[in-house]
């Protein structure tokens, strides 16, 4: 669950307002949605299929929303020394620094392939 594209502003399972899945019994059922009666104390089934790869069942149909897009963003690339001072920094960002955010953390290898970078090896 929490899947996410590289430059969206929200995770998919804010995203996702109702599901049709066909469960392994071959029963089409829908949950979540707008306008659909839902009790407190039930549980929101749309986290269980969201991320589950067809697990649980397939997913036939979904209604999402639409969010418009930012006026802008910035990508800003850091390089740290280890990891902790990566993660501490992302930390104190999203602490710090209003949202929306996107951090991403990046190894050795992938940071040479995205920013050029090997984090100062």
């Amino acid at each position: 669950m929490g899947g996410t594209g590289s430059h969206s502003m929200s995770n998919i399972d804010e995203l996702v307002l109702s599901l049709d899945v066909v469960l392994p019994n071959g029963e089409l059922v829908t949950v979540g949605g707008p306008g659909r009666f839902v009790r407190a104390s039930w549980p929101d089934l749309r986290g269980l299929f969201i991320g589950s790869d067809g697990a649980f069942g397939i997913v036939v149909r979904a209604v999402l929303r639409v969010k418009p897009l930012a006026n802008y963003y910035v990508d800003l690339a850091y390089v740290f020394k280890d990891l902790e001072n990566a993660i501490r920094f992302a930390r104190d960002v999203v602490i710090n620094v209003p949202g929306p955010h996107r951090v991403v953390i990046h190894d050795k290898e992938s940071g040479r392939f995205m920013v050029g970078e090997d984090g100062g090896s």
